[in-house]
């Protein structure tokens, strides 16, 4: 057995270095004197000795010398614990370089191309996946292809490429497509003129792509600024310009991105402060679009006097950035609309309804609802326009509303917009198997408005009643789980719906049984756990706009479809939704500090 002699540790057999202070270990070579230092003593060495013994000195003897005690020095600090300090050091330096590299490698740097496009672009999308945003696309990918149907019908896409076409992406796009591309429309309104760009890692294996584009088509070959041009009498401009593949529609446009490109033209939209503004407070992703909505719209009411007449109104809305990503459960998009703060509506600056009051409504809702659309502004939006038609005394619109108010009593501006509190929920549900109702009514569903005053909103509804009641036309009243119901029916038949008044909702169903089935109890969609995933990403502040249950929706149109649309449908659209759980957008609202609308939309994706 072998101790430490520097801090008394016992040594595991053939040890180099002591566990406890790190010190190396002295090998004793043969014929060498032991080490000083004494082993500790046992019971065995008070063991009388017997033979041979040498008496030791007495105290009283001459000689003696005392016996001193063992001196254990005290334990030097740990070196395993330096040692760790180093180690640890060395690990977050490469993890720190290891980010480098993965950082330059895995795409995650800001875009390029967006440099090529003018500072008034009207529309640009690019797409860039970083490592992460590939390898979850490749999930879903898999998920896609694990459907036999959905196999199928991508198999089928490909061949068909191969076989009128030539194309083949692994043949004659991998082998140069870099990491990112774009497509640049200078103008909404001329939307024939664009030009596509790509990254190109392999300059001979971008110009045999262009050639290969160009086989069926009469090609002049030409130079401008050093860049070879290949063009056609009609709609084909090509060229490797630098890193990029450019693909466009007009040749003037290709020229002008290649001098972007060269850096002779200084207009570029990534020099835009709004252009940066907004794209910045986006979250990263696979791909983003942008749109130059105030540029859009001065354009477009040039040439439409239908946009033109609505041009004060849009105006208030200047960018739009739009980004996607690929989780591992779906697709992510969020929207971000720039706006001008001094043309935005009142009623932006402030929800018409509070959480408490969505969640009431959308609890009216019950599970086997196919989807619903709601906004928070729809009412102010419909008001705002009535107001609009009102003041036109030339308006058709406004002749026939007058016409009613006269004929009814019913004021609208009063008795209809003025009960609403501004938000409005449209909710489509099955009847009888059908999508769109059974024939008797053209479709099934309720339309859920939010109401300042349950009184008030009474008031109204007996307006209308005592307007429509007569020979033609019977209306009844009764109570449904404390809604006070107003059921309509035209003596024909052809016509029945039904009003519901709770304490903050007013319920029109398109038909007495769905109206009944919205305000009995029963669970809520809002419980349910597909919907709470379709919805689950979103932030705090995210009110749901949208929600599509897919399958149910599918179901019902198959089971409504025969015969050759029937087919059609299960070959060509079917496949690629069965993956496909919901649909679903939340609005976040507008953040008056900012001035911006922003929201999110989910494609939910499951096995």
């Amino acid at each position: 057995m072998k101790f430490c002699s520097q801090c008394g540790e016992q040594l595991a057999d053939g040890a180099k270095f002591c566990n406890g202070c790190g010190n190396p270990v002295t090998v004793e070579q043969p014929g060498e004197a032991p080490t000083s230092y004494r082993e500790p003593a046992t019971q065995q060495n008070f063991a009388p000795q017997t033979t041979n013994q040498v008496e030791p000195a007495t105290p009283a003897g001459p000689g003696f010398i005392p016996e001193q005690p063992v001196q254990v020095p005290a334990a030097a600090p740990p070196r395993k614990k330096k040692t760790w300090l180093i180690v640890l050091a060395g690990i977050i330096f490469l993890l720190l370089a290891g980010a480098f590299a993965f950082y330059s490698m895995g795409n995650f740097s800001g875009p390029k191309t967006p440099k090529l496009a003018a500072a008034d672009t009207e529309l640009l999308i690019v797409v860039k996946p970083n490592y992460f945003q590939v390898s979850n696309f490749e999930k879903l990918k898999e998920t896609y292809l694990a459907v036999p149907e959905v196999k199928k019908a991508y198999d089928q896409l490909l061949k068909d490429l191969k076989d009128n076409e030539n194309f083949v992406y692994e043949r004659d796009v991998e082998p140069w497509l870099g990491g990112e591309v774009a497509l640049i429309m200078p103008s909404t309104s001329q939307s024939e003129k664009m030009v596509f760009v790509a990254e190109q890692d392999d300059k001979t294996k971008a110009q045999e792509f262009i050639k290969k584009m160009a086989e069926k088509r009469k090609i002049k070959e030409e130079t401008y600024n050093g860049v070879g041009i290949s063009t056609d009498d009609g709609d084909f401009a090509a060229a490797v310009a630098g890193g990029y593949l450019l693909l466009s529609t007009d040749k003037t446009l290709l020229k002008q991105t290649i001098d972007r490109q060269q850096g002779k033209l200084k207009d570029s939209l990534t020099d835009s402060k709004e252009y940066n503004d907004l794209i910045g407070k986006l979250p990263g992703g696979s791909a983003f679009c942008y749109i130059n909505l105030a540029g859009a719209v001065k354009t477009a009411a040039q040439e439409d006097a239908q946009v033109k007449s609505w041009s004060d109104q849009l105006q208030a809305y200047q960018r739009l950035g739009w980004s996607v990503s690929f989780e591992g459960n779906g697709i992510r998009s969020d929207y971000l609309v720039a706006c001008d703060k001094g043309k935005m509506p009142a009623y932006y600056k402030k929800r018409s309804n509070s959480a408490a009051e969505v969640k009431a409504t959308l609890a009216l809702l019950p599970p086997d609802c196919l989807g619903f659309v709601r906004s928070s502004t729809l009412v102010d939006l419909l008001q705002e326009s009535y107001n609009s038609a009102a003041k036109d005394s030339r308006n058709e619109f406004n002749e026939s509303l007058k016409s009613f108010e006269q004929g009814t009593g019913v004021n609208v501006k009063q008795d209809i917009f003025g009960i609403c509190r501004g938000d409005a929920t449209i909710a489509v549900m099955p009847k009888n198997g059908f999508f769109f109702g059974d024939g008797e009514a053209p479709v099934s569903g309720v339309l859920i408005l939010g109401i300042k005053d349950q009184q008030a909103a009474a008031n109204s509804l007996d307006k209308i009643s005592k307007a429509v009641n007569g020979d033609q036309v019977a209306v009844k009243k009764n109570t449904v789980n404390g809604y006070q119901m107003y059921e309509i029916n035209e003596q024909s038949g052809l016509v029945s719906f039904s009003f519901g008044l709770g304490k903050s909702e007013l319920i029109m169903g398109s038909s007495p049984e769905i109206s009944n089935a919205v305000v009995k109890q029963h669970a809520a969609l809002s419980d349910d756990e597909t919907y709470k995933k379709a919805f689950s990403g979103f932030g705090s502040d995210a009110e749901p706009f949208l929600y599509v249950n897919v399958p149910k929706v599918t179901g019902l149109i198959e089971s409504n479809l025969s015969g050759s649309d029937k087919s059609d449908y299960k070959e060509n659209i079917y496949p690629w939704t069965i993956p496909v759980k919901t649909v679903s957008l939340a609005d976040s609202g507008y953040n008056e500090s900012q001035g911006t609308l922003k929201g999110s939309a989910f494609i939910y994706i499951q096995k």
